[in-house]
């Protein structure tokens, strides 16, 4: 399969492009700074690299070209530009996957994306309301994401991935779910983002559904 990676610069893409190369899988790399993917990745013959910025709808196009999949790492900073850019990203992918004939996405998300599965989760609700003070940029550009991808990708085969906080621990654990059922947790590390991309984009266990993903005490379970 040929997988497009969205944020292949960043800390879950650095964990991604391995993990994705050893499943047998060819890589495209949209990158605004390629210059700052390993050299060994830059030089494998199985990894094609497409310079470009967000919102750059030509070399967005480019990169989809032969793409069977897209995988995004893209996620905003705590204090992103005004404008909900990611989401407006993926809406301009989003156009052209259905232009090529291409049908997969999986959208990196957080729990402040509602689900109509989720019952009551106190701990995450105050997560969300404290987001919404310290930084209402941040929380406008993902309540985007997951409208974007929803509304616009009606069409496609989409998944959004909700994560709480992320750490960087290096196990891959991950349980997946919906808030407020008792067993998901109010972190994941990176490692477990990556492992369930690898997961999902071999068992499509969760198309057209938005999971709650966490640490869990066991490996992959749901």
């Amino acid at each position: 399969m040929q997988v497009l990676l969205l944020g292949a610069t960043g800390v879950i893409g650095q964990l991604l492009i391995p993990d994705l190369l050893e499943a047998g899988h060819t890589l495209t790399l949209y990158a605004r700074s390629p210059q700052n993917l390993p050299k060994a990745v830059r030089s494998d013959q199985r990894v094609t690299i497409v310079r470009g910025e967000l919102l750059d709808s030509d070399a967005l196009l480019r990169a989809l070209d032969g793409v069977d999949a897209v995988v995004s790492a893209l996620g905003p900073d705590l204090f992103p530009p005004p404008g909900n850019p990611i989401s407006k990203t993926y809406s301009i992918i989003m156009g052209h996957m259905r232009t090529l004939g291409i049908k997969r996405i999986i959208a990196l998300g957080t729990v402040s994306i509602p689900d109509s599965n989720d019952q009551r989760d106190i701990p995450l609700w105050l997560s969300k309301q404290l987001m919404r003070i310290l930084s209402p940029r941040y929380l406008a550009e993902i309540l985007a994401i997951g409208d974007v991808v929803r509304s616009e990708g009606a069409d496609l085969d989409w998944t959004i991935v909700r994560c709480p906080w992320l750490t960087n621990g290096t196990t891959g654990q991950y349980q997946a779910g919906y808030k407020g059922d008792g067993k998901r947790r109010i972190s994941l590390e990176r490692a477990g983002y990556a492992a369930f991309i690898m997961d999902e984009l071999r068992d499509r266990k969760w198309v057209k559904k938005a999971p709650m993903i966490s640490l869990s005490t066991k490996t992959h379970t749901d």
